[in-house]
């Protein structure tokens, strides 16, 4: 909950469900009540105030858009080709939902295609490439400039990655990696890919330099970045 001063007037955000099905739910009832009696109280007297554009812009991870996914490769099944498709549609996916990593969407709606779907937090729906030549690269846009510590990268069930990762407030231009990162596959966790300082940027570029040998394909199941 959040309460604060617009213009001449006091308001409180609350992110509960405090209107539907009150008979049954006793404590949502009384939950309302209280900030009832409170808000018509003399106790009721924010010091902040509060700027509505800001408070109701999406989140760095809602607004997150794919802007940029590699394709370097040829097709070599009909597989690889519809691999090929989804990735290529990856451009303009937007990465769905709200910075949670233990917040599963399996079979949701909510699953991205392509390249998004390694930023989607579904890490059961993984980026997967067939037949594709490395490095491979995704470009994320935040919207506005944005302050990183890190990332979290979750491997797939098959198949090591190792990638760099960049921050810039410029996609032409690029300065050194923020991290390098080598992992194994097969770990049901997050890994924590912490940057040496934090860096600050409105894209994030993530290049993958290397997979498991003798692996014809690409699979990422999820990258999350870590905001400061």
């Amino acid at each position: 909950m959040i309460e604060g001063r617009v213009g001449k007037g006091s308001l409180i955000l609350c992110g509960f469900d405090l209107h539907t099905d009150l008979e049954q739910r006793v404590v949502a009832r009384q939950l309302r009540r209280s900030l009832l009696d409170y808000m018509a109280s003399t106790d009721f007297t924010p010091g902040q105030s509060l700027d509505l554009d800001r408070l109701f812009e999406p989140s760095l991870a809602v607004a997150g858009q794919v802007v940029f996914a590699s394709s370097g490769f040829e097709p070599t099944s009909e597989n690889a080709k519809s691999g090929h498709e989804q990735a290529m549609k990856s451009e303009s996916d937007i990465i769905q939902g709200e910075l949670n990593q233990f917040n599963r969407m399996t079979a949701s709606s909510q699953a991205a295609m392509g390249a998004a779907a390694a930023f989607d937090l579904n890490w059961e729906n993984p980026w997967i490439q067939d037949g594709c030549t490395l490095p491979q690269e995704v470009q994320v846009d935040f919207r506005r400039s944005a302050k990183l510590h890190g990332l979290l990268y979750k491997a797939a069930t098959t198949g090591a990655c190792e990638f760099d990762v960049y921050v810039s407030d410029n996609r032409e231009k690029w300065e050194k990696p923020a991290a390098h990162f080598k992992a194994p596959a097969g770990t049901k966790w997050f890994y924590t890919v912490v940057f040496d300082q934090p860096h600050t940027g409105r894209y994030m570029k993530i290049v993958i330099t290397a997979k498991s040998a003798g692996n014809n394909e690409l699979r990422i199941a999820e990258f999350e970045p870590l905001f400061g």
